[in-house]
């Protein structure tokens, strides 16, 4: 079936993901303009397209830590490194409180249902939570893999 088949993973695609529940945040934070997170949302479907000076802008300290120049050296970085400064809480996360945390950890889930609009209700490690599909740009089935951030499915697996 269509829905089956594996999504182009790119390097630009995984940063974006990624990092927009981030710049999200920042947006609440006003460290960026609501103007900059809809030009970068404009870009949800062609993540390829979108210009290096805005990868770079928006998302340096990924693309500085990433070791390689695609999608799954992106996912790498998160479920490594990432995950790992977040346990030490080093940098950052060493200012953030604990329930902060443990939404920026990167981790794999099954998607348990769909709810309204681009919501779902995952489980990983014996937790159920809700989470948004929206930097998606499809649906996710139940019972599929998906890799999670920030509240955020990133990529179905």
């Amino acid at each position: 079936m269509l829905e089956d088949k594996l999504e182009d993973w790119s390097y630009k695609k995984a940063i974006f993901r990624y990092g927009m529940p981030c710049v999200k945040d920042r947006v609440s934070l006003g460290t960026v303009s609501r103007e900059e997170y809809n030009e970068l949302l404009s870009y949800l479907g062609r993540e390829n397209e979108i210009p290096d000076d805005l990868i770079l802008k928006h998302f340096k300290l990924v693309v500085d830590s990433v070791d390689g120049a695609d999608g799954e050296a992106v996912d790498s970085y998160f479920m490594g490194e990432h995950n790992h400064k977040i346990h030490k809480k080093e940098g950052d996360y060493s200012f953030y409180p604990e329930a902060f945390c443990k939404l920026c950890v990167s981790r794999d889930a099954v998607v348990l249902r769909k709810l309204d609009g681009d919501k779902y209700v995952v489980e990983y490690s014996n937790e159920r939570s809700a989470v948004s599909g929206e930097y998606l740009g499809f649906d996710i089935k139940k019972g599929k893999e998906v890799r999670i951030h920030r509240g955020h499915i990133v990529r179905k697996l």
